[in-house]
């Protein structure tokens, strides 16, 4: 439809110049030419650009129907030239190069955020998501040395009294170290068994699997992985195997949002004040859009 259009314009341009201007010179001699040339471009570009374009942004949906009916008919009409602009397209355009780049959507989100189309909340979640497989599982986990971790032969009783564990709720458990990650607990867990009086149980009885990533995976892909496996929590690996980090879904998630996630349980305003000043670090070291502020209750 879009070479029907140009063509038909090109040729009713073209056409009709040359049409006014060769009469022009018969019935006013070349004294006038220059004159009636002037107007003319004046009255193409106010009667056959300006206004049918703006007319055609400001009422589309009233015209859509009849604009499509009309071009259905003008594509057969004008199918030898647009054969021909298509066939010169294809030669010269690259071959498998994108129509649409991954900056011009988030050039359009930034448009339709300044034009009130989106609100600035829903333009930040647009352009991060454009981003999502340029960021990598490295960029968002929390690292190992600020791990929370629990023994494995640790009481649940004993667990259940650390403080320490009290804003987590997913909790990575080791053997000898950090290195040595074998699954996770959820708290819920802890509290079904201390409810049936499981007082000599240890972690390691009511241990899940904690699937593993590597640190290099992009978080589209981990996105993925995640949702398709049901999990919340995955255990990052370093280049040479040795735990990096871990990275939960609720990481995943401000990502996208560009904002840190604050829950009930996050009634402590100096541990929020330092999340929210984490998390405006890591966004601009992220390039990412939005901003707020969180304090983990997972990890």
């Amino acid at each position: 439809p879009l070479s029907a259009i140009l063509s038909l314009n090109t040729i009713s341009h073209t056409v009709g110049a040359a049409g006014v201007g060769a009469q022009a010179g018969v019935v006013f001699q070349n004294v006038s030419v220059g004159i009636i040339s002037g107007a003319l471009t004046l009255l193409i570009l106010v009667f056959s650009e300006i206004i049918p374009k703006t007319l055609g942004a400001e009422y589309w949906r009233n015209l859509a129907y009849l604009t499509t009916r009309s071009l259905s008919v003008l594509t057969v009409l004008m199918f030898p030239l647009v054969w021909l602009s298509q066939w010169l397209t294809r030669l010269f355009k690259k071959s498998d190069e994108p129509s649409v780049e991954r900056n011009e959507v988030i050039a359009l989100a930034e448009v339709g955020r300044k034009e009130g189309v989106f609100t600035v909340e829903e333009a930040a979640i647009l352009k991060n998501l454009v981003n999502l497989r340029k960021t990598s599982v490295r960029d968002i986990m929390t690292p190992r040395t600020m791990m929370v971790v629990a023994n494995e032969k640790m009481p649940i009783v004993e667990f259940f009294k650390d403080d320490s564990f009290d804003q987590i709720s997913r909790v990575p458990l080791y053997t000898e170290s950090k290195d040595d990650i074998n699954g996770f607990i959820h708290k819920n867990d802890v509290m079904l068994n201390l409810s049936k009086e499981e007082k000599n149980m240890l972690l390691c009885d009511i241990r899940r699997e904690l699937p593993v990533v590597n640190e290099d995976k992009s978080i589209y892909d981990l996105y993925n992985f995640m949702i398709k496996h049901r999990h919340h929590i995955v255990l990052v690996k370093g280049e040479y195997g040795g735990t990096a980090g871990v990275v939960t879904m609720e990481d995943v998630l401000e990502t996208l949002l560009g904002f840190e996630i604050v829950d009930e349980f996050d009634k402590t305003s100096d541990l929020q004040e330092h999340a929210r000043k984490s998390w405006r670090e890591k966004a601009r070291r992220l390039g990412l859009f939005g901003s707020g502020s969180k304090n983990r209750s997972s990890s």
